[in-house]
């Protein structure tokens, strides 16, 4: 299969423990991921892309939010800002190795449509306009006492 470039799909991000979860964001990749290895680092990437492009023009600092963006984080009961304290631009290859090790070890896991993916390797037929969900784990810590 040739590779695709700027294909879009939509990605879902929910957590166990919450009830709702994100509408499905779309997600611009650059290339066409084969194997869930290429799509999780393509998305990461992508992200990673946006994140430092947001530093560089020095929009980290707190912006006014529009009363659209108020209803959606109302939607999801959570009300973050998405302001840069560092104002340091992200490790592209740190986070990408970051995100295949979190997979690796079962920190978050990932579906394309109802199929989970469980192997980096595995072949995947992605498609323009495709859902995924990445359904974040959460550990609990401390003690029982």
């Amino acid at each position: 299969m040739g590779r695709v470039r700027d294909m879009t799909i939509y990605v879902h991000i929910r957590q166990l423990g919450r009830k709702r979860g994100v509408s499905a964001a779309p997600l611009m990749l650059g290339k066409h991921p084969a194997t869930v290895r290429e799509l999780i680092a393509e998305m990461v990437r992508t992200c990673v892309a946006a994140y430092n492009d947001r530093v560089r023009r020095g929009e980290g600092a707190v912006q006014p939010m529009t009363q659209e963006q108020l209803e959606s984080l109302e939607a999801i009961g959570k009300l973050a800002f998405g302001v840069n304290y560092s104002e340091k631009e992200a490790d592209e290859a740190a986070a990408v190795t970051h995100a295949l090790q979190s997979f690796e070890d079962g920190v978050y896991r990932v579906f394309h449509g109802q199929m989970e993916l469980t192997a980096l390797d595995a072949p995947l037929d992605v498609q323009e306009n495709d859902e995924f969900t990445l359904i974040r784990l959460v550990m609990l810590a401390g003690s029982i006492w």
